[in-house]
């Protein structure tokens, strides 16, 4: 698994400048951050992470092999865009219907208002890199491209990012990729998370609108387990509505859980007894959570049952709540009389 890191960008230029610092510096800073972030909430690091400014004559490359291919051109000012009508009816092939063009600055050199910027030359006090068509530095998709291809190669098996990126920047990812490397296909499978946001607020939480909570101030009250299980509630293509009322109950549910697992284990051991429970029981219950069968590819006339990986987490606490089998446990132990812990 790969992650790319955005070390330079518009906003990251801005912000360095504002506090006197350089662009990495500043990148560096919030990394670091992110990382140990990451590592609190016990989410295993990508195999390798891969920096936009460590990659500068990679994506050069890809620049350049792009524009041989017919697809994107330079411009007297020093710029290089993605010629969108070269890909045809091909652009939007992830996002179905492609939204239409901003206005542009008067001053655009670009030929049609929805191609997208590869190469961005300098602007003055900018950070920027030598290229065949003057200083400057990457734009925002061909960075992933380029990183990307450098790793796997023609093909992707798995994209992931959240749901703001499947437009613009994962479909010019896949323009970029499948006219570089003259394939029908890049990318196999495309994850598109939910945002977190503030309960009974449409906008995602994020520094910019100050309506977040830190991960750092979240830990202080919450275990990482019980912001995981928050999360196993809702499908990860859905946003999530924060609030303590949901951590509290989130909280309460995975420590109901890990009592039944607490039980389970002593049964398993022989230290707990417990009536039997019949097989029919376990099917009824989770039976209204699974979606309608889905045909199976390759055998003909057999069907499968779809199941979302949040429903799969609602039938197991259907099946170990407390009410169903705990009280059953706990009957059963008082009954026999010192086969309990």
């Amino acid at each position: 698994m790969v992650m790319g890191i955005t070390d330079v960008d518009d906003k990251i230029i801005k912000r360095a400048n504002e506090m006197n610092i350089s662009p990495a510096s500043l990148a560096s800073l919030y990394e670091e951050d992110f990382k140990q972030d990451m590592a609190a909430l016990k989410v295993l690091p990508p195999t390798v992470y891969l920096r936009v400014t460590e990659n500068i004559p990679q994506t050069i490359s890809f620049i350049e092999g792009i524009i041989a291919r017919g697809n994107a051109y330079s411009t007297a000012k020093g710029n290089v865009y993605f010629d969108l009508k070269s890909r045809g009816d091909k652009y939007g092939k992830l996002v179905g219907v492609v939204p239409g063009p901003v206005g542009e600055p008067a001053d655009s050199d670009k030929r049609h208002a929805s191609d997208f910027a590869l190469w961005k030359a300098a602007k003055p006090q900018e950070v920027f890199w030598a290229s065949p068509w003057g200083p400057g530095r990457p734009g925002w998709h061909i960075e992933c491209s380029a990183i990307a291809s450098m790793v796997f190669g023609s093909q992707l098996d798995i994209h992931s990012g959240g749901i703001d990126l499947a437009f613009p920047h994962h479909e010019n990812e896949i323009a970029q990729c499948e006219v570089f490397h003259q394939c029908e296909q890049w990318g196999n499978y495309f994850l598109h998370s939910g945002h977190l946001h503030a309960k009974g607020k449409e906008e995602k939480m994020s520094k910019s609108l100050k309506n977040y909570i830190t991960i750092k101030d979240f830990l202080k009250t919450f275990s990482p387990d019980v912001f995981r299980f928050f999360c196993l509630r809702s499908s990860y293509r859905s946003a999530i509505d924060y609030s303590d009322s949901a951590m509290l109950q989130a909280q309460q549910l995975l420590l109901g859980l890990g009592s039944f697992l607490e039980d389970a284990r002593a049964y398993m051991k022989g230290q707990l007894a417990c009536g039997s429970v019949r097989e029919a029981m376990l099917w009824e219950r989770p039976g209204p959570t699974a979606s309608p069968p889905l045909p199976t590819h390759g055998c003909p006339g057999q069907r499968c049952t779809f199941i979302p990986a949040c429903r799969v987490f609602r039938m197991v606490l259907v099946i170990t709540h407390p009410c169903h089998f705990s009280r059953a446990l706990q009957h059963q132990e008082g009954r026999e009389g010192g086969l309990g812990r």
